[in-house]
């Protein structure tokens, strides 16, 4: 008993080192230590907020130096501790806890649960470098939680965009890509996997089109590039694993950049509706910048960094379905931000009543030099890739022919957005179905489940015996005609 406590102490006190795992940690911890900068000059917060947050970055840039089943668990739930902090201190503090905690609980108990039974298949708490070989669907409805894959996207949507506008930012970079780490890490690579990440880039930025709030707008949009990069940490193929971190890692910064300039923009004019919020292009120049550089970055334009890691997907995926799935959701990406730019900051007109932003001088100028340093880095991680990350193929990095190449779909994006967006809006309104529809399907499902259990447990002792008698039956003949 003695050396199987010391064989496993000796396992979760090995960290896992490996070129993936530090650059998605720093990723997460840079962001997040400007984050944190971002909200100490843009708003107060309490003492309680600051531990909840500290807590749950931190956690998120330690967990991928996890090898083993014990401490990548603690760590995963340490996020959803710090993040529940963090929600404690939200003025709608109980709204916000409903809609996330079931969620985190549920997914804390598919993990466990499926690392029981690797542990009872494996005899050991070390994670495989190639995956979970037991327990796999239940770890990969765990991690669909945890990146917010739709119909599992309920609890992002409805916390992400009820929170003040500096948590927003703080949970932006953490947990969803938590989940994509975990398919990552856990999860062996196969075609399926990039089919659903496929799939999912493309509803999600359906579900965007049609919102007319920003945060939801965001939210949403933060579930498609999920499926990007489960499309490629998910493949078999080692190239597109190595695109799909790089797009984690880029995600962190421009999406982070996004929610840090609606926080600005949304009390400069006084409305969080993306059709009303115009005139930021003649009110603030450096915003003006700072959002064309997260839109240009997530529609994957050259030489922005979204640009480099979309490309290396398209080029290193397996399956031609995901490569043409992914096609669909850039071009849905470009015209969703043609339309986010036009809207809040190109279109002519007069100018919305100005509205008192709260902050002084020194804060005003803090925020907007970190919008800057990020817009920065966002064309720094386009320009040098392999700067930031070595793994990436000598072939990573802008050329006059793939700058020229690169502008097509995104060109087409906005095409569509000045010529068809009306139509394409009035179709998705209505057959996509809102998050309450869903909401209430799986509400549905889930009571009718219930019903038919309840049918079948009557207390009938013959109807149990008839159960025992026939699964013993079923197991016997599986064990006599197995190979």
């Amino acid at each position: 008993m003695s050396g199987i406590t010391a064989a496993v102490l000796q396992t979760v006190n090995t960290p896992h080192i490996e070129s993936g795992a530090i650059f998605v940690s720093q990723a997460i911890l840079l962001f997040g230590l400007l984050a944190l900068v971002f909200v100490a000059l843009h708003t107060r917060r309490s003492a309680l907020w600051w531990v909840g947050a500290i807590v749950h970055i931190g956690a998120g840039a330690l967990l991928p130096y996890t090898a083993d089943m014990v401490s990548f668990f603690m760590i995963w739930e340490l996020i959803t501790v710090g993040a529940a902090i963090v929600l404690v201190c939200e003025p709608d503090a109980h709204g916000l806890l409903r809609r996330y905690l079931p969620w985190q609980l549920l997914a804390a108990a598919l993990l466990l649960s499926g690392f029981a039974l690797h542990f009872a298949e494996s005899g050991s708490v070390a994670l495989p470098a190639a995956g979970v070989t037991a327990g796999r669907i239940l770890i990969g409805i765990a991690v669909a939680i945890k990146a917010a894959l739709m119909p599992l996207h309920l609890w992002m949507v409805g916390t992400y965009a009820r929170v003040r506008p500096g948590t927003a930012v703080v949970l932006s970079a953490v947990a969803t890509k938590i989940g994509v780490f975990g398919v990552y890490r856990l999860l062996p690579g196969s075609i399926s996997l990039e089919i659903l990440g496929g799939i999912m880039a493309t509803v999600a930025v359906l579900y965007a089109l049609r919102q007319n709030r920003l945060r939801p707008f965001l939210a949403f949009h933060i579930i498609s590039q999920v499926g990007y990069m489960i499309a490629g940490v998910g493949s078999a193929a080692a190239a597109a694993q190595i695109a799909g971190l790089y797009h984690l890692g880029n995600h962190i910064v421009y999406k982070g950049l996004l929610f840090m300039v609606v926080a600005l923009m949304v009390p400069m004019t006084g409305t969080p509706n993306i059709y009303s919020t115009r005139g930021m292009g003649r009110r603030s120049f450096v915003l003006t910048v700072a959002a064309i550089a997260g839109a240009l970055s997530i529609s994957g334009v050259p030489p922005f960094n979204g640009y480099i890691s979309k490309s290396l997907l398209q080029y290193s995926l397996v399956s031609p379905v995901a490569i043409h799935l992914l096609t669909i959701a850039g071009i849905g990406t470009a015209l969703s931000f043609t339309k986010f730019l036009w809207h809040g900051f190109l279109r002519p007109g007069p100018l919305p009543q100005a509205h008192d932003v709260g902050e002084g001088l020194i804060a005003r100028t803090g925020t907007r030099t970190i919008t800057v340093a990020l817009s920065l880095l966002c064309l720094l991680m386009g320009l040098y890739p392999r700067s930031f990350f070595a793994e990436l193929p000598d072939s990573a990095g802008i050329t006059q022919q793939s700058f020229e190449s690169g502008l097509v779909w995104p060109v087409v994006g906005a095409a569509l957005f000045f010529i068809l967006y009306g139509p394409i809006l009035r179709v998705l309104l209505v057959t996509l179905p809102g998050s309450t529809t869903v909401m209430n399907l799986l509400r549905s499902a889930g009571t009718r489940g219930l019903q038919l259990m309840q049918r079948q447990h009557t207390g009938d002792i013959r109807r149990y015996l008839g159960w025992a008698v026939g699964g013993t039956m079923l197991l016997w003949t599986w064990v006599l005609l197995a190979p």
